[in-house]
């Protein structure tokens, strides 16, 4: 999961990066805090998780799900021709991230709600 939102938080580096440069494929402007945001919340997430803390794995789901709306597949109907050409490894990559993000965080949450606390057997 760590490197998962790793590579999240790299493609929204990178989306940022050609937002403020206006290379093509590039964001709208408007989007640039959504983005700005979810990297952020990328960098908490994996300072969390680096250190075992399970909100950590919350935000990663988080995370997870906002890459979903910029860097997914619902941007292959959304985005006009021939920007979709272009994206296809930011949204394939993204969409791989962000569902292995999503689903191993969701997993490592239920892992640790049932595990028995240290000391209580």
């Amino acid at each position: 999961m760590f490197a998962a939102v790793a590579g999240l938080l790299a493609l929204n580096v990178v989306m940022l990066g050609s937002l403020f440069s206006q290379v093509e494929p590039c964001p709208p402007p408007a989007v640039g805090p959504y983005i700005g945001a979810t990297a952020a919340l990328a960098v908490f997430a994996l300072s969390l998780i680096q250190g075992g803390v399970r909100a950590g794995f919350a935000a990663a789901v988080l995370v997870g799900l906002m890459c979903l709306r910029s860097l997914g597949p619902l941007n292959f109907v959304t985005e006009p021709d021939p920007k979709p050409v272009l994206l296809v490894p930011v949204l394939v990559l993204g969409t791989g991230f962000a569902l292995t993000a999503i689903l191993l965080g969701v997993a490592s949450l239920f892992r640790r709600a049932s595990a028995p606390e240290p000391g209580k057997a």
